[in-house]
């Protein structure tokens, strides 16, 4: 999948899905404040016309350089399973905006504030490395507890 063609989709996705834009591989909510809520595409190395999805949010407080996905997953099909999309696949954009409606929305709708991405990240697995302390302890900070941010 070429980026072009990611944003084709978006396009047609966008009128039912107010408060977001797109650009490049992202589809994100604006305005963005402290969180940035989006997805983002992540197109395969084996075959250029298959891509994934992936729903993230990114504490815009904690310093980096890049975009990461540690606090998100790929979105998924209705039986579990990571969903992979082909752009040949008819009907394309309804069955994508279906599944952001089914599943992106509602895990982005849980994390609104600094306090409940502590709650997510304190959910994950590997909840103790170094970049998720950091995003919890200035989470911690941004909501005005200092004293357990300095823990």
């Amino acid at each position: 999948m070429k980026k072009k063609q990611f944003e084709s989709i978006c396009r047609n996705v966008l009128p039912n899905l107010p408060g977001f834009a797109c650009k490049g591989w992202l589809l994100y909510a604006r305005p963005t404040t402290h969180i940035l809520w989006g997805f983002c595409c992540d197109s395969s190395s084996f075959d250029p016309s298959i891509f994934t999805v992936t729903v993230f949010v990114l504490p815009l407080y904690v310093p980096t350089a890049h975009l990461y996905f540690n606090y998100g997953h790929r979105l998924r099909d209705n039986r579990g399973c990571e969903k992979w999309w082909n752009i040949e696949e008819p009907d394309l954009a309804l069955k994508l905006l279906d599944c952001i409606q089914r599943e992106g929305l509602p895990f982005l709708e849980r994390v609104q504030e600094p306090s409940q991405l502590i709650s997510l990240v304190e959910r994950l697995p590997g909840n103790t490395n170094p970049h998720s302390l950091e995003a919890i302890a200035y989470s911690l900070a941004i909501t005005d507890n200092y004293a357990c941010a300095q823990v």
